[in-house]
């Protein structure tokens, strides 16, 4: 007797709990048909997802954009609910109904947070893909006006993807002072892994320019031979000499290629006509 008013307790607290959770898949599905498209972000962010995740399950791969497995989750558990409810022995022997909350919800936010971060990472790699292709646009003006491409070390460093891209697809040439070479291996000598690692990725590329006989290196410019262009002994004013005693020596339009704004203002003052990247 006593075994059976446990039974019939058993089997309340489980109706109970499959209206709760019916509920809130339901919410769940509100929210995917009628909430999702107007707060999904395309770049997602794990602590998000998790906290949609807690929300209930499949909610944190809805923020995501993972529409297929957001159903499944939000399926699937309501459907094992429903299927122990008739095997009531089942959930009463073996915790059954226990292990799948834990195990499935469990699963789920792991999954979310992953799926966010790798969800990010596509994002900047489409993005990334997407600035290249607008500056290797931008950059092909340049060419088609006969300019000269001349880049600045910051370029070899940090645009070695869009370089491969005009070497692979564009088959345009690039020159390069001596300095820049120089810096290049100063770099390549750092303390710092990931600078390393730049430095030689950019020699690599120059070397592969070089095989293809779309590069020049030109000797770089002494201070006394760029004085007259109000320039000084630094570095960077020495590149934009090389390449404004290139473009007066070969008769030729240079056009000066650099991610630093300083280097850039000091170019367009000294007469040299910069890459203008919107």
């Amino acid at each position: 007797m006593g075994i059976m008013y446990l039974i019939q307790d058993l089997q309340e607290q489980i109706v109970f709990y499959v209206l709760v959770l019916l509920l809130m898949q339901a919410a769940g599905v509100y929210y995917l048909l009628k909430i999702h498209s107007k707060i999904f972000k395309p770049k997602p962010n794990g602590l998000k997802a998790v906290l949609f995740g807690l929300l209930g399950k499949g909610l944190g791969q809805a923020y995501n954009g993972q529409l297929t497995k957001a159903i499944l989750f939000i399926s699937i558990y309501p459907l094992l609910l429903i299927v122990g409810f008739f095997s009531q022995e089942l959930f009463a022997e073996t915790n059954l109904l226990a292990y799948t909350f834990f195990g499935g919800y469990t699963l789920s936010l792991i999954d979310a947070g992953r799926s966010a971060k790798y969800g990010k990472m596509r994002f900047l790699k489409l993005k990334r893909q997407e600035d290249v292709k607008a500056k290797i646009n931008q950059l092909l003006t340049y060419y088609q006006s006969e300019y000269k491409l001349a880049v600045d070390t910051n370029i070899l460093m940090h645009e070695a993807d869009l370089l491969v891209n005009l070497l692979e697809q564009q088959k345009k040439e690039i020159h390069m002072s001596k300095i820049v070479f120089e810096e290049l291996d100063g770099l390549k000598k750092s303390h710092h892994d990931t600078t390393r690692k730049k430095a030689q990725l950019a020699f690599d590329v120059i070397e592969e320019y070089q095989r293809r006989g779309l590069l020049k290196i030109m000797k770089g410019a002494k201070s006394d031979e760029i004085r007259k262009y109000g320039l000084g002994h630094s570095s960077d004013e020495r590149i934009i000499g090389t390449y404004l005693l290139a473009q007066n020596e070969l008769e030729s339009k240079f056009v000066f290629f650099s991610n630093d704004k300083g280097a850039r203002i000091m170019a367009r003052d000294a007469g040299l006509p910069v890459v203008e990247i919107s």
